[in-house]
């Protein structure tokens, strides 16, 4: 695992060996579904050449979004937001997420969206509200600021636009997206917190810093709540290096616990672990411990 994003294993399995995916209806129905789209999308290439701003592309939610899909997703996801790792509450909304947008590009008006890839299970993620649409950071009692709206959208930004897909002709593949991908990109490399619960891109690098502005990763709430794990991590580790018989050996249990995927915000932990002194913690807190937290 890795930071906030956490970086997620598309292919793996559940504890019965069964693929954590749709089951193949499903991809029957995304299949034949795309090959209709892309028939039309030629269509319209045919009669327009070299454009598709014409191409009327309406997405079926029924489809991208359907029962069996969320279902996988919040396995796949550890039922935690692929993107900022906060956790469902019995009142709050999901969001099937498209990693590149299905129907438009913010910034490119001729891009038709990357309609091929609506029904595609790797461009699927589970996403909180938050993270994928455009909403206001709401005040709070000490900073009752109300923000713009930011969170994902339609926003993609490629490293070259001259070499985005335009059409499913051609290879989004050979892009280099901006945006982190929780499946394909280790984030630790890009992404590191603070003790205050706000996340950094790692020597102001470029990916790590649009991320975190795209995904709208430094709003109050998640601060706040990221900033609240980390002081009860802090408090068990002072409990169990005070009371153990054997600290060492029970901060390293314990910190399987909390680097799990499936706990809540294990990015946070595993910063605490691989840099202890950022978090107030002297360097040889965890002795003896394996390579990164691992079980």
């Amino acid at each position: 695992m890795s930071l906030d994003l956490i970086l997620v294993e598309r292919e793996r399995t559940d504890q019965d060996g069964r693929p954590i995916r749709p089951d193949d209806d499903w991809f029957d129905k995304a299949r034949k579904t795309t090959a209709e789209i892309k028939r039309e999308a030629e269509h319209c290439l045919a009669e327009s050449p070299g454009s598709l701003t014409t191409f009327d592309f309406e997405s079926n939610r029924e489809i991208y979004a359907d029962s069996k899909v969320q279902i996988a997703l919040k396995k796949l996801f550890y039922e935690k937001c692929a993107y900022c790792e906060s956790k469902p509450t019995a009142t709050a909304s999901w969001d099937v997420e498209h990693y590149r947008p299905k129907g438009r590009i913010a910034g490119r008006k001729d891009h038709p969206g990357y309609y091929w890839l609506a029904y595609e299970w790797s461009n699927l993620y589970l996403s909180c509200q938050r993270c994928n649409r455009r909403l206001r950071d709401k005040g709070t009692w000490d900073d009752r600021k109300i923000g713009p709206p930011a969170g994902k959208l339609d926003q993609f930004p490629v490293e070259d636009e001259a070499k985005r897909a335009m059409s499913h002709l051609d290879l989004h593949e050979e892009e280099a997206p901006i945006l982190l991908d929780p499946c394909q990109d280790n984030p630790e490399e890009f992404l590191t917190f603070a003790l205050d619960g706000s996340v950094q891109a790692i020597d102001d690098n470029e990916r790590g810093r649009q991320t975190i502005e795209i995904l709208h990763l430094h709003r109050k709430d998640l601060i706040i709540d990221r900033q609240s794990r980390i002081w009860e991590v802090l408090a068990v580790i002072k409990t169990v290096r005070d009371s153990a018989d054997d600290p060492a050996e029970a901060l390293n249990k314990l910190s399987r616990i909390y680097f799990r995927p499936g706990s809540r915000y294990s990015a946070v932990c595993r910063a605490i672990w691989r840099n202890p002194t950022a978090f107030g913690l002297p360097v040889e807190v965890f002795q003896n411990r394996s390579s990164d937290g691992d079980e």
